[in-house]
């Protein structure tokens, strides 16, 4: 009878030892399909990181570009005010021109008033 004993014994962890190793293979078939996806998730976010490093530009050429867009809105803010100061100048002549023809109309009206009063 021990021996019995001895190999019912061997013959439950032999089971245990197969329900162990059922498990196992779940667990790795398991662990296969996980790694499978993330092999391809890195493939999909490798193409990503290529596909942002393509469209990016280094400091230099975006520091390069503001200097040009700097350099043409600089330009552009010069030429207006030289031509706010032309015009400024035109308008400060206009306005003695307007004064001189007010000026000069008025003495006309003063002479036309006289030549009235004389006939």
């Amino acid at each position: 009878m021990p021996t019995e004993k001895l190999l019912q014994e061997i013959l439950n962890e032999v089971k245990s030892v197969k329900n162990e190793v059922f498990t196992l293979r779940e667990d790795f078939s398991t662990l296969k399909d996980d790694i499978s996806t993330l092999k391809e998730d890195v493939s999909t976010l490798k193409l990503n990181v290529f596909d942002i490093q393509s469209n990016m530009v280094t400091k230099d050429e975006f520091m390069q570009a503001i200097g040009e867009q700097q350099q043409d809105v600089m330009t552009i803010l010069e030429l207006t005010d030289k031509k706010i100061d032309r015009v400024e100048s035109e308008i400060k002549y206009i306005r003695r021109d307007i004064r001189t023809i007010e000026a000069v109309t008025v003495k006309n009206w003063n002479e036309i008033l006289d030549l009235k009063e004389a006939k």
